[in-house]
This record gives C-alpha cells, structure tokens and sequence, in this order.
C-alpha cells in the first residue's frame, strides 16, 4: 500500500492491494476511486480508465479473463453507456452505441472473416425454454440396471443460413442488419 492522504483519507495517487487479491493503481478522492486507474478483480479481469466516486464512468477498457473480450468506450454509473466497441473475440466485435450495459440502436458488427453488418440492436423478450422431463421406462437392453433411463445424445445443430434482414438471437437481443461482404 502506497497512496497519498488527507486527513486520513486516501486522496491524490496510491495503489492498494486486498487480501482477495484485486488491486487498484491510481487516483483518489476522499479514499474512492476518482480519476484515472487501473482495477484488477480478483478473477483476473481488469479495468483501465475513469473512475467517479469509486465507479466506472468516463472512457475506459474493461477486459474479461475468462473470455478475452473486451469493451473499450464509455462508461456511466459503472455500466456501458455511449460509444464503444465490444470485442467478443480477437477478431469480432460489435461497434455502435451502448444503453445500460447493452448494445441499442445502430452499429456494425465485424465478422471473424472480415465481413461487416450495418444495422440495428432492439431488445427482446427471450422465452424460457421448456423444463426437460424424463419417465420411468422398464428396464431392457437400452435401459440401465438401475431403472433410468439412458439420455438420447442431442442431434446434432444443422448449419442455418439465413437472409439478410432477418433478425437473428445475440445475448438476449435481436440484431438486425445488411451484410456487407468486404
């Protein structure tokens, strides 16, 4: 722990590290984070940017470890809110406007092969699929001494193409879009 205080209280540049393993480098106020920093939680995942009153807001880079995606853009209240780009693989992303955490209104989307789609996000309602429900069978052959019955291996996913204005499922939003091949 180094940091600069002020009647007690963290304020000025410092970084501190806790014991869950997080740390943050950067500007205080009033012993939050305020200003310019860096947070790195104790996943792994890492922010880079603007701080308010201990929260994200302002332009900043907030990279997921698990995943490596990234969201470089605005930030408002600790949530994506304005322009950004959201990098949902090395070489696919979405760039356009974001609400609340969620991409709305027009934006491109950048296919791994180089491929670009103009269009819209609008959110939808995404329906519950139905509870899976297995019966008791008589043991046989295909049956288990134990009377359950063996789970049929899902058929496999078919390879759908579909036309260009039709709007397609994307984390709980329906996208939208004109492709246009590069």
């Amino acid at each position: 722990l180094r940091s600069e205080y002020v009647h007690g209280r963290r304020h000025g540049n410092g970084n501190i590290v806790y014991k869950d393993g997080s740390r943050y480098d950067g500007a205080w106020e009033n012993d939050t984070y305020h200003g310019e920093g860096s947070v790195t939680y104790p996943n792994g995942d890492v922010y880079t940017g603007s701080f308010r009153q201990g929260v994200r807001h302002g332009h900043g880079v907030y990279t997921l470890a698990a995943t490596g995606e990234k969201y470089e853009g605005e930030w408002t209240d600790g949530k994506r809110h304005g322009h950004g780009s959201w990098q949902l693989t090395p070489n696919t992303q979405f760039v356009g406007v974001f609400e609340a955490d969620r991409p709305v209104g027009r934006g491109t989307y950048v296919f791994a092969s180089g491929d670009k789609e103009e269009g819209t996000y609008a959110p939808v309602k995404v329906e519950k699929p139905a509870p899976i429900v297995y019966k008791k069978v008589k043991p046989d052959e295909e049956t288990p001494a134990d009377g359950t019955p063996k789970k049929k291996a899902p058929k496999p996913k078919k390879a759908v193409t579909r036309p260009l204005e039709e709007s397609v499922q994307f984390r709980g939003d329906a996208w939208a879009g004109v492709h246009v091949y590069m």
